[in-house]
Formats: C-alpha cells, structure tokens, sequence
C-alpha cells in the first residue's frame, strides 16, 4: 500500500484506540479486516478530493458518501445495527444520485422542495446512461448494486424476524462480531461496484488522477472487472 495509506490507517488505529473503540487485543485480531474497510473508505475519499473542484451538481453526493462511510467505523464498531444499515444504504443511494444529478442540474434544483428519484428509478436511468449502456457488465454491476441496496434495506425496515433489534436496554447495545462480518461484507462488495462505476462515469477525469490514487481505486475492484478501467 501507498506510504499515505499507511499513515492514515496510523492515524485511524490510534483514533479508535484513544477513544476506545476498540482494543489492542481487539485490533491484533481484526487488523487485516479494518485494513480493508479503511481501503475502501479512503478510496470515497478520493472521489470526493478529486471531483470537488469540478462544476459538477452530483458532487454533493460524493460528499455525502465520504461522510457516511466515515461515518460507518465508528457507529458499526459501537453495535448499533440499524444505523450502520441506514448509512451503508446512504452509501449506494448517494453513488446513483451522483451519476443521475451531474447530468441534471434543473433536476438538482428540485430536490429542495422534495422531489426525490426513487433508487429503482435511478438504476433504471443509469442502465440507458452511454457510458454503461455499451458495457453488459455495466449494467449487470448496477443489477447487483441494486440487489445490495435491497438486502442492506432488511435491517433497516425489519422485514425479517431475524433482522429485528430486540434491545431493552442500552447495555445490550454492543460489539456484535456476527454482524460486523456482514457490514465487512456488504461494504467490500459494495466498494468494489461503485468504483467500477464511478471510474466508467468519470473515465476521462479518472486518466488524470495521481498515479497513486488510481492504483487505490482499481484494488477495490474485483480482480474479474478490473480490465473494465
């Protein structure tokens, strides 16, 4: 890995410590996991960093992206289920939303009074963009993206028993290992799609990136799409 991607990881392992979050023993344990959500975090990062000085309507949600996975570490690390749920789904919402409101800036000035695309919608838009509808493998990861967001919305709605937060009290609140493996999971295959999609949509500003952050993006996809980039 890149020499700033160690030192930020420093800085993430003895932020988590010092504010207990976690661990020694627990980090000795869980070292090459966090490794992996902290690649993927940083690589939102990335995207934000890189596409903010563009005059660009969708970059807000690049933003709101790197907020909410941020934002993910700490709140999964806790226990607390639902949220990280709410903020892993806020991961795929605010992808879509990207790609969809860099093409529609009178669109963008709708959302303050309330319109919203719904996500289905959004894929759906996507699938008909020409810098996927070309691809089959495009629109087959946008599929995917959508079965993540669905799979991912049962633990914030409840659909199933098995997902409900029977917690009667703020002690029960805690570390759940289980559902961290599912959070790991969810975000790696999440990680991989949207960046594959991010770096089709962007191919052009994505050629003019740092070496270094380029390298970064493409180790988030899978290894069978990589070609793609």
């Amino acid at each position: 890995m890149p020499r700033f991607i160690e030192s930020d990881f420093d800085l993430l392992r003895k932020h988590l410590i010092a504010n207990k979050l976690v661990t020694e023993e627990w980090l000795a344990k869980n070292l090459s996991s966090l490794r992996i959500i902290h690649k993927i975090v940083y690589s939102f990062l990335v995207w934000d960093s890189c596409i903010r000085k563009r005059n660009n309507c969708g970059k807000v949600f690049l933003h709101e992206l790197r907020s909410d996975a941020i934002q993910s570490i700490p709140i999964v690390l806790g226990g607390y289920k639902k949220a990280t749920a709410l903020l892993l789904r806020g991961l795929v919402e605010n992808t879509l939303r990207y790609i969809y409101y860099s093409d529609h800036p009178v669109e963008y000035t709708w959302l303050d009074s309330g319109h919203y695309m719904q996500i289905k919608d959004l894929i759906d838009y996507a699938k008909k963009d020409p810098r996927f509808a070309s691809s089959e493998r495009a629109r087959e990861s946008l599929d995917e993206l959508w079965s993540t967001y669905t799979d991912i919305s049962k633990y914030v709605h409840a659909q199933a028993t098995k997902h409900m937060e029977l917690v009667r009290a703020m002690e029960e609140i805690r570390f759940d290992h289980t559902f961290f493996k599912w959070y790991l999971q969810k975000l790696k295959k999440f990680g991989s799609l949207a960046n594959l999609l991010l770096i089709m949509f962007n191919h052009d500003r994505y050629a003019s990136f740092d070496p270094e952050f380029k390298r970064l993006l493409v180790r988030t996809v899978n290894k069978g799409d990589r070609h793609l980039v």
